[in-house]
């Protein structure tokens, strides 16, 4: 009945009788929630922030948001600009929300160097791969600033690739830097092992 009655009827009123947290209980001490158990809900110098601070901070929720998107799909290039750009942009806080960004690799893993330069879509992961590289393994903190980078170079791979423009030196040098990633580092990143295939697969 209500929020046990008229002992919550206080907090029935501000919380409509959600669910557990402060309105629910067996307590045989009204105010046994409270960290303060002299302090009243109906004193005057009673204040929401202070009712907020008694709400139990141990858990955090977390969200977990994972978008995939093939590299050569214009409906992903639109959703990344409309959606998930916006989402990092919005710098939410990182232990609260993580976020994984990968192109989807439709022919599956490969077995090796030789098969994955073989595969048009498998060569065309590589340079997002090395753009993401900051924020992996996933997930990232949303407020990750490699995120925001990796995410940017994303963007303007896939206006290449789906556009079916395809991959060169200059196309990725210019994501780079549209992402604030140094060539440097992503000319590194595509000579190396995490590439899986290294410059070669680029005409560098």
């Amino acid at each position: 009945m209500g929020c046990l009655a008229a002992r919550w009827h206080l907090c029935w009123l501000i919380f409509s009788c959600l669910p557990t947290i402060l309105c629910a209980g067996s307590s045989s001490q009204p105010g046994a929630f409270l960290r303060d158990p002299n302090s009243s809900l109906t004193s005057k110098e009673f204040t929401f922030d202070r009712l907020w601070n008694l709400w139990p901070q141990s858990a955090k929720p977390q969200v977990s948001i994972e978008v995939y998107y093939k590299t050569n799909c214009p409906h992903c290039l639109e959703f990344l600009r409309e959606s998930v750009i916006p989402l990092v942009k919005a710098h939410l806080p990182g232990d609260r929300v993580k976020i994984t960004i990968l192109p989807y690799l439709e022919s599956g893993k490969p077995t090796g160097l030789v098969e994955c330069l073989s595969r048009p879509d498998c060569r065309a992961v590589l340079p997002p791969l090395c753009g993401l590289k900051g924020s992996l393994p996933p997930p990232a903190p949303a407020d990750s600033p490699a995120l925001d980078n990796g995410v940017r170079f994303a963007v303007c791979d896939l206006a290449q690739t789906a556009g079916g423009l395809g991959h060169d030196a200059s196309s990725i040098r210019f994501c780079a830097g549209q992402a604030g990633i140094a060539w440097a580092e992503m000319e590194a990143c595509l000579g190396g092992p995490q590439a899986l295939g290294g410059s070669q697969a680029f005409g560098m």
